[in-house]
């Protein structure tokens, strides 16, 4: 079963998690292999950014990586380009969201917006860009679920951006619903409903730093 992610314009996409996988223990990185990982970042962005399918360990080398350049910020807004994709003006929306992603590659906001303005536009050069984008987004999204359970406090998921938590959550863990959000000292806590779950879960998210 393929988690479908409806993007605002109403078209689908398909990615490749599972709800009821919440329900398992994943197979997920330890915090000492992250940051191992992070040292083939420089190796593994060019095979990123080119749209490969890349193993586990090398898409968290690029999330995490990316977070360990120069210059790096969690917290950058992309105000022009969410206005512009909220207006319906889909090619400027790609062009901002790839100007952005030059500089911080594996923002799941950028990653997304940019991918469904090429879909959903009709520029025929951000169309070609669209499969490569998707791949960027799989692995990104990889990265963060095998980052940690996710369903418990000492082993949460773990984010570069705190905007990547609603992102990945929504788009790619889909809850039916979320019940509430709080904090429980760092950690960001979210319940939510998942199809095929009869209790609410508890979902756990880091920064990662």
């Amino acid at each position: 079963m393929k988690l479908i992610y409806r993007i605002g314009t109403g078209l689908l996409v398909s990615l490749f998690a599972t709800s009821a996988a919440i329900a398992q223990t994943p197979t997920h990185l330890t915090p000492q292999q992250i940051e191992a990982a992070t040292a083939d970042y420089t190796t593994m962005l060019p095979r990123f950014t080119a749209g490969a399918e890349l193993p586990v360990a090398n898409a968290a080398a690029v999330y995490f990586g990316a977070a360990r350049q120069k210059g790096f910020n969690p917290d950058t807004q992309h105000t022009a380009m969410l206005q512009a994709y909220e207006a319906g003006n889909m090619l400027q929306a790609h062009q901002l969201a790839m100007k952005g992603l030059k500089s911080d590659p594996t923002n799941l906001t950028l990653l997304f917006k940019a991918y469904a303005s090429a879909v959903a536009g009709n520029d025929a050069d951000a169309k070609k860009e669209s499969p490569k984008l998707l791949a960027r987004i799989h692995n990104v999204c990889d990265a963060i679920f095998n980052s940690g359970m996710g369903v418990t406090e000492t082993s949460p998921y773990m984010v570069t951006h705190p905007s990547d938590i609603e992102e990945f959550m929504l788009k790619y863990i889909r809850p039916t619903a979320i019940e509430g959000k709080s904090k429980l000292g760092e950690l960001d806590v979210y319940k939510v409903t998942i199809e095929g779950i009869a209790e609410p879960v508890y979902l756990y998210f880091a920064q990662y730093k």
